[in-house]
């Protein structure tokens, strides 16, 4: 027998492996079709084109285990290697959750002995009243890096923290796969890893940040359900794998939030999709009674000491309050009260009032066009062929169902979301796999069909895939095409709310000459103070020469108010919780602009140099009442930067008290426009006694 033909044998044997391990009630597997439509078949082929024909023999190459996992390991390290050689911003809230896991750190090492626990700080600042939500966290993840921490002392804690986060987003990736590859084998695992890693918010996530929850936390699903629906699809089978990913993907993410226990829905609900919409399964479930109490049993029991472990593992006020813990935590998730301001359709709304439909609405503007191509190819399949769905496809209406639930309870119950939906990031992976049943679908569509929908829905993926290369690492300004992309976004949604941008532009003013110049001037006792907006920059945690440590401060100020009340040599400004009014303005500012970051073509961080302090003598004699002296430094600080909207109410004010009454009242309803209840501008305006 020749090399080739052995080759061709040994795809063919591997191709009837994959279909014999898949499924006990489904029988949808491509690669086993019916005596029934063989005939079928076979005439879709001969009419199927020469060049279709090439790519689905080198797509069928690829139903091989050892190059999905081949794939799989190019993926890992180019994740790490992408993620080792870039510097990026920590996420908003890291430094505040790295204190919080060192604080459980040490009261679990110390077998609660340690109570720092009960103060919570960061960067010099109190975050103590966070503790009423904070404590309902798990930290586990938190402490592990902690754990590594002190045995590896990285250099930059930034990035340790985040190659552990590329760590498990690559696993994510692997189980991604691994369910489509159960589905309908590895060729279709290759190509659910290859969809998922070029979604720009997951690649955010996963490479970008380090606020160690929302990553684990969507592996812990994913996991959790793989199990799941396993173990249904598998009955009356009970293979303890199953069970095992089911206990291992809860522990996951129940080490990481309460809101794990929301899993449990999505037992009854592949139970409704299987004993209702499959008489297999039906029939199976009536006649193993004994068959059904174990396997309910042994699910529970694994579930339980999932939880416990995780309960006693990862939460110091479990300890503290065993019995109340749950109940009160799920209460604080329930009605999260935590305001953070969210900029939406051009408006600044606080995450506790925007509407019930936001969850959906940045959900169609934010995901790649191909895969809201592939979703909606499924729910079209899945409505004009519900017969078939509802019979033979019973996993897609399980997965259909733990896909719509958190969606649903979002609107139900508006509950707060923000950052676009990374709160349900930990579902996206079921909307993926029911697009790929989309494009599996159509392979017994007429050509002209097939052309059309893999050829758009390719465009679309190599375009993700370019945007992905050219502004990496800011995939979080990622809107598709349906809002008109970044700069269709542009004052309208937030576009780095966590200020990965930050980062970079640090990394930018490091090489600077007018950076470097002014560094050999200075030194510990007179050192450069570099203002930002970002809460994420923390000097002491970068691989940093200590000789430039000591010559720089770091200090967290607001891009509104900050910016001129205090001296500061260099600042990096972001569009964080900067209203869109402000933005049109003065981002970028008219002058002192180092360097502009950009992303399509839309500014998202500015480098400024100060280079004079007009703005803050006027400021600080203002509140000092010295008028003569605010006026002259007003006037100054006006003509150099007529933009500088921060000096505007007060210079209305001393124009009024010189008696100019006219450019006054100008500046003061220019002002208006951005601040609508100042109490000085209507004064001089006339709107208030």
């Amino acid at each position: 027998m020749s090399r080739k033909s052995i080759q061709k044998k040994s795809i063919e044997n591997q191709q009837v492996k994959q279909t014999q391990h898949n499924t006990n009630f489904e029988s949808t597997n491509p690669h086993q079709p019916t005596s029934s439509n063989t005939k079928s078949l076979k005439k879709s082929l001969i009419s199927t084109s020469p060049i279709l024909n090439t790519v689905q023999n080198y797509f069928a190459k690829l139903n091989s285990k050892p190059i999905f996992y081949l794939v799989w390991i190019i993926l890992l390290f180019s994740l790490m290697s992408l993620r080792y050689t870039t510097k990026i911003n920590a996420a908003g809230d890291d430094n505040v959750e790295y204190n919080f896991g060192l604080n459980n750190y040490k009261y679990f090492t110390s077998f609660g002995k340690d109570t720092s626990y009960k103060h919570l700080t960061a960067l010099g600042r109190d975050y103590t009243p966070l503790l009423s939500t904070e404590q309902y966290y798990g930290a586990g993840f938190e402490m592990i890096a902690i754990y590594l921490k002190k045995i590896f002392q990285p250099k930059d804690f930034y990035l340790a923290r985040q190659l552990m986060c590329v760590f498990i987003f690559s696993f994510i990736i692997l189980f991604i796969g691994l369910f489509a590859a159960y589905l309908w084998g590895w060729n279709w695992g290759i190509v659910g890893m290859l969809f998922y890693v070029n979604i720009p918010e997951m690649l955010y996530l996963g490479l970008t940040s380090n606020n160690i929850k929302d990553i684990p936390f969507a592996l812990g699903c994913l996991i959790f359900v793989y199990g799941l629906i396993k173990i249904f699809n598998e009955f009356p089978q009970l293979k303890k794998q199953n069970f095992i990913w089911l206990g291992l993907g809860f522990f996951i993410a129940m080490i990481t939030r309460l809101g794990a226990l929301m899993f449990l829905v999505y037992i009854p609900l592949t139970f409704f999709a299987f004993y209702f919409f499959n008489k297999k399964f039906k029939s199976e479930f009536q006649k193993n009674k004994k068959l059904v109490i174990k396997t309910l049993l042994t699910g529970c029991v694994v579930i339980f000491i999932s939880c416990l472990l995780a309960l006693s593992l990862s939460y110091y006020n479990f300890w503290l309050n065993p019995s109340t813990h749950v109940q009160n935590g799920l209460k604080v998730l329930a009605d999260f009260p935590q305001k953070i301001p969210v900029l939406y359709n051009g408006e600044t709304i606080l995450s506790t009032e925007l509407p019930p439909n936001y969850i959906f609405d940045v959900l169609i503007k934010s995901l790649p066009i191909y895969l809201l191509i592939c979703f909606i190819l499924f729910l079209t399949q899945f409505i004009f062929k519900y017969k078939k769905f509802f019979s033979n496809q019973t996993i897609y209406m399980a997965l259909l169902l733990i896909f719509l639930f958190p969606l649903v309870y979002i609107y139900l119950t508006h509950a707060a979301v923000y950052d676009k939906w990374r709160h349900v990031s930990f579902i996206i992976f079921a909307m993926l796999i029911l697009g790929l049943i989309a494009l599996k679908n159509i392979k017994n569509a007429s050509v002209n069909f097939k052309y059309v929908v893999f050829g758009i829905v390719t465009i679309f993926f190599v375009k993700t895939l370019i945007w992905n290369i050219v502004n990496y690492p800011l995939q979080t300004a990622y809107w598709n095409e349906l809002i008109g992309g970044t700069k269709g976004a542009w004052l309208k949604h937030e576009l780095d709310p966590q200020t990965q941008a930050t980062r970079p532009a640090f990394e930018w003013l490091l090489t600077s000459k007018t950076f470097k110049d002014l560094v050999s001037q200075r030194d510990s006792n007179n050192p450069i103070i570099i203002a930002t907006n970002s809460s994420g920059l923390n000097q002491d945690e970068m691989d940093l020469p200590l000789s430039l440590k000591k010559k720089i401060k770091i200090v967290e100020t607001g891009f509104k108010g900050g910016y001129s009340s205090f001296h500061w040599d260099f600042g990096l400004f972001g569009t964080i919780f900067v209203s869109p009014q402000i933005l049109n303005v003065a981002f970028p500012p008219a002058k002192g602009v180092m360097h502009v970051i950009q992303v399509d073509g839309v500014p998202i961080e500015v480098i400024v140099h100060r280079e004079n302090d007009f703005d803050v003598i006027a400021m600080n004699a203002m509140n000092q009442q010295n008028l003569s002296l605010a006026a002259e430094n007003f006037q100054k600080a006006y003509n150099y930067d007529p933009t500088n909207f921060r000096i505007w109410n007060y210079y209305a004010y001393i124009l009024y008290q010189q008696g100019n009454i006219s450019q006054a009242r100008s500046l003061a309803q220019q002002y208006l426009e951005l601040f609508p209840d100042d109490q000085l501008a209507n004064q001089i305006l006339g709107n208030h006694p």
